[in-house]
């Protein structure tokens, strides 16, 4: 089975680096960021490059040691190819993008990332702002913020608030209705 894997990784290099291109073109392409950041906007001094490139056993694709002349249109193949490369990187974010927001069901929770979330706003203590604010002042919170009934018209409030804990909802949604306003 281990050979087999061998193979297939061997199979697989090819496949993402076919012999069309030399090894120069291959070293320059994987260090093409550190390279355009040592360069910073100057020429390249090949004649020089080449003299490392050689002393470390990267060749051109006759398996010489690169010319100032090849290493040169190596390097502008290499910009090029990184540049369709981006292109093409770019344009598969984009339709990624546009099929997300084509898709009628990307609000629904089973289409969110997962990640931790922060606790349930239901579980964060919520408190009134007066007590006179609810129906006949006739109650008060606990520390979870959950209401405690002292006589029935309070009942409302602590219903709701119960179906609200049952639906992951905030603790307080909709008990305005059970509330008397002042005016």
């Amino acid at each position: 089975m281990g050979a087999n894997q061998n193979d297939r990784d061997a199979i697989l290099k090819k496949v993402a680096r076919p012999n069309t291109r030399s090894a120069l073109f291959w070293w320059l392409f994987d260090n093409y960021d550190m390279v355009q950041a040592a360069a910073d906007g100057r020429r390249l001094e090949w004649q020089d490059l080449c003299v490392s490139f050689g002393k470390q056993g990267i060749t051109d694709r006759n398996g010489k040691s690169p010319t100032r002349i090849t290493a040169r249109k190596t390097w502008q193949r290499v910009r090029k190819e990184k540049a369709h490369f981006e292109a093409r990187r770019a344009a598969a974010e984009a339709d990624r993008v546009a099929k997300a927001a084509a898709n009628p069901r990307r609000n629904m929770p089973s289409q969110f990332a997962k990640r931790n979330y922060a606790p349930p706003l239901a579980l964060a203590p919520q408190t009134a702002s007066t007590e006179e604010e609810l129906w006949m002042g006739k109650y008060s919170f606990d520390g979870d913020g959950m209401i405690i009934v002292i006589d029935n018209p309070s009942s409302g409030v602590y219903a709701q608030q119960e179906r609200n804990l049952r639906c992951s909802r905030p603790i307080n949604d909709g008990i305005e209705r059970f509330i008397k306003h002042k005016g």
